[in-house]
């Protein structure tokens, strides 16, 4: 089973085509800066700046801070733990 999962992850992110559209914009704008030479062409994705204050924030405060403020959490990991 979890080989076939892995097969079928493999290829899925190898030929299926990015259906986010922020991502896309970004490519398109990258490929008419390069056809026309012309450094005006961006997207809303070339204007955001991430700092390493965002990436602590989003991923280590935000799900410590459900671990203790959210009652289900807790329960839900010690319930489902593997013995």
């Amino acid at each position: 089973m979890v080989c076939w999962g892995m097969t079928v992850t493999v290829l899925l992110a190898l030929f299926f085509e990015e259906s986010y559209v922020p991502a896309i914009l970004a490519r398109q704008a990258k490929l008419k800066r390069d056809q026309t030479g012309d450094w005006a062409w961006h997207s809303a994705v070339d204007r955001v700046k991430i700092t390493p204050s965002d990436i602590v924030v989003r991923y280590l405060l935000r799900p410590l801070r459900m671990l203790f403020t959210e009652p289900s959490e807790p329960c839900a990991a010690f319930l489902y733990q593997e013995r």
